[in-house]
């Protein structure tokens, strides 16, 4: 498997210190909601003085490594099995009282994309999967949507997760095929369909493999990743102490755009504030050094205390004219 290089690590720990240094009596309390391989975790636990860990992936094989790489930290944190969306549960955990550090690091890790029985990797042949939790029957894989889809569906599917220009020809070809029977069961069948669709012009100029955006829709649509990820984000503005810092990872689009809006609209709530205002992007030597990072963007929204909360609402209200 490939080294794992956690993105934005330096910037990460910048924030955490940040949220540690506004701590009150020293509980720094963090919670690592994408945990993977526990690489931001580990380096949190390593450089802050960190009073409780919490972490969130429903990989089960990624769980088992994470608790490899956190061994040296036992008592300090716990791993729930779930996805993101269920981290509202915190809330019932006892002794809970709020975070001061969240992050998301949202994606495919590279532990997933080099399983090939996993279905994630467009570069190598295996099942038509995809699914982050393979324990869960009740979720339909890629080739289930694959086979299972109209045109309709499809087209809405690769244009609205991938923003793919040739969704609707692509979403034909793959029905066509079948019209005459195919049942579609490896991620080469459908690399061979969208190789043979699309123009050879868009192939040589695309920046990247054919098959990147359909494969990427597909993911978001068997996980119901925006819908997940929204309701995540809904969570962890109320799990926020005051001063706490909220960062997220995205690596298209989509997710920044989702992530983006939801601390927006939380600033014009006068709950917190987006510092800095706009993205924070990896360095060029980061780039050279981890190419996974190349399209990454960390957004971070800090939450006020019930002072500054007070202030920003009075100064909200003086805007208006009566």
């Amino acid at each position: 498997m490939p080294e794992h290089v956690s993105v934005l690590l330096n910037e990460v720990l910048a924030f955490a210190r940040d949220a540690e240094a506004n701590s009150i009596d020293g509980d720094f309390t963090v919670l690592d909601a994408t945990l993977g391989l526990a690489g931001h975790s580990r380096a949190i636990l390593q450089q802050c003085n960190v009073n409780f860990l919490y972490g969130y992936d429903q990989d089960a094989e990624a769980r088992k490594i994470a608790e490899r790489n956190l061994a040296n930290f036992s008592g300090k944190f716990k791993i729930f099995p779930h996805n993101f969306s269920q981290i509202v549960e915190l809330m019932d955990t006892p002794f809970f009282n709020g975070l001061n550090f969240i992050l998301f690091d949202l994606g495919v890790s590279n532990l997933q994309l080099v399983e090939v029985e996993r279905g994630f990797s467009f570069v190598n042949n295996g099942p038509l999967d995809m699914r982050m939790n393979q324990s869960n029957a009740k979720i339909r894989t890629a080739a289930d949507i694959l086979n299972g889809s109209s045109v309709k569906e499809l087209t809405e599917i690769f244009r609205a997760f991938g923003e793919e220009k040739y969704a609707h020809n692509i979403a034909k070809a793959i029905d066509r095929k079948k019209q005459n029977g195919f049942v579609f069961k490896t991620t080469y069948e459908l690399v061979d369909v969208i190789r043979q669709t699309l123009p050879q012009a868009i192939q040589r100029h695309s920046g990247g493999h054919p098959a990147r955006r359909v494969f990427q829709a597909l993911r978001i649509a068997v996980n119901c990743e925006m819908d997940v990820l929204k309701e995540a984000l809904s969570s962890a503005f109320d799990l926020l102490r005051a001063h706490g810092i909220l960062c997220v990872i995205s690596y298209h689009s989509l997710e920044d755009r989702i992530v983006k809006n939801a601390m927006r609209v939380k600033e014009a709530e006068c709950v917190g504030i987006c510092k800095p205002r706009k993205a924070i992007t990896p360095t060029e030597n980061e780039m050279e050094k981890n190419y996974k990072s190349r399209s990454a963007k960390m957004r971070v929204f800090v939450r006020y205390d019930k002072t500054e909360e007070k202030e920003a609402r009075e100064n909200v209200m003086a805007s208006f004219p009566y």
